[in-house]
């Protein structure tokens, strides 16, 4: 392994221990609080949830967005195959967060709806990892892989958790 790979395997085990230790708390120190059981207020819910999470994906367009309207270099960047290094950084991260994002979507959806009902509210839990994920990886990116690894990880494993546990859920029921 490269010294690169080597950073970004800590970085990913730092940001999955926190996300493992966050859960372990709001489930066995803090308690899960109950969830709704009235269909509407579930989805209310899960279109909050999926609002905070569209919040970073409008902050990352924002930022992009804003950065090619003061920028003569990347001002028509969107339709010319050149851009500038900013540009390509802050692309990357929009990408990033648009991936992250339909994913955290789809997984809040599914738990909040088939997940077990002691620890339904677990979303709300993933939606605030999800958050300061963001805020990691967006304020590290350009330091290197290895340092924006943790953000990665309090992004996406929280909601790779929610996403994997109920289709195996779900298919053991269906067995």
């Amino acid at each position: 392994m490269t010294k690169s790979q080597r950073g970004v395997v800590i970085g990913i085990c730092a940001g999955g221990l926190i996300a493992l230790t966050c859960f372990l708390i709001f489930v066995y120190g803090i308690g899960v609080p109950v969830a709704p059981s009235e269909f509407p207020a579930i989805v209310r819910l899960w279109l909050l949830l999926s609002a905070i999470v569209v919040f970073w994906l409008f902050i990352c367009i924002a930022r992009l967005a804003n950065y090619r309207f003061f920028s003569a270099a990347d001002i028509d960047a969107g339709s010319v195959q050149t851009s500038t290094d900013h540009a390509r950084i802050l692309q990357s991260i929009l990408q990033n967060t648009l991936e992250q994002s339909l994913l955290a979507i789809v997984a809040y959806g599914a738990w909040l709806f088939l997940g077990p009902a002691p620890w339904q509210m677990l979303p709300v839990l993933c939606v605030v990892l999800f958050s300061f994920g963001r805020i990691l990886f967006v304020v590290s990116y350009s330091y290197g892989a290895a340092l924006r690894a943790p953000g990665f990880a309090l992004t996406f494993y929280p909601t790779a958790v929610l996403l994997i546990t109920v289709l195996v859920l779900q298919a053991v029921q269906m067995l």
